[in-house]
């Protein structure tokens, strides 16, 4: 799998970028860019930066992670500031993944801690679903479970993903087919390369531009 894969990569140079108008309350708040690409050791790249105004707050967030051809994580971080006219915070968490493990660091507010979090052995760590529509395309209904780290708690956390399959949506006043992908976190539609059209959680919406 991890060969056929590498030389579907190598072939296609695959990468892929959407610029998406976010939606807070269904008003527009702000900007997003969402991109993926293949480095030259074939990981798979995510990079996600967005910048929303809501209620006189200003949110910047980039994030990032790196998978390897399995799907186990390698590497992810997250950069959040967040300014008003009283007050400003930054925070700064990256994660590198060894064996069964995450080292954690974290800077907040100029203050840095470190700490390793386990994983559980039965937890299912590789994130399969990072290469639906890339590399394969699960059968409609199809259900995978694993976990991931998770930002707000910095504990591992459950993740089911089921690809619930074509949908017709509207985006930007043009009628598109779109993969919808549902988990416990957020639901997506993709386009055939795996980029978001669109993206809901909770009170934010993502779609492309």
């Amino acid at each position: 799998m991890c060969a056929l894969l590498a030389a579907a990569i190598a072939a296609q140079n695959l990468s892929g970028s959407a610029e998406m108008t976010v939606y807070y309350s269904g008003s527009p708040a702000g900007t997003a860019k969402v991109s993926y690409k293949f480095t030259d050791k074939r990981t798979k790249l995510n990079q996600t930066r967005l910048e929303i105004s809501v209620n006189g707050v200003t949110l910047k967030v980039a994030q990032e992670s790196e998978y390897a051809q399995d799907g186990s994580p390698i590497r992810a971080s997250i950069r959040t500031v967040s300014a008003s006219k009283t007050a400003s915070s930054s925070e700064y968490i990256e994660v590198n993944f060894a064996g069964r493990s995450a080292k954690i660091t974290s800077v907040k507010d100029g203050t840095r801690t470190s700490k390793t979090v386990p994983a559980d052995e039965r937890l299912e760590l590789r994130r399969k679903d990072e290469f639906w529509f890339i590399s394969s395309r699960p059968a409609e209904g199809q259900i995978y479970n694993c976990a991931q780290l998770d930002f707000k708690t910095l504990q591992w956390k459950s993740v089911t993903c089921q690809y619930l399959g074509v949908e017709r949506i509207t985006i930007a006043g043009n009628r598109l087919s779109a993969h919808h992908v549902k988990t416990n976190q957020y639901d997506s539609w993709l386009d055939d390369k795996g980029v978001p059209l669109r993206i809901k959680d909770s009170n934010l919406v993502l779609e492309r531009k």
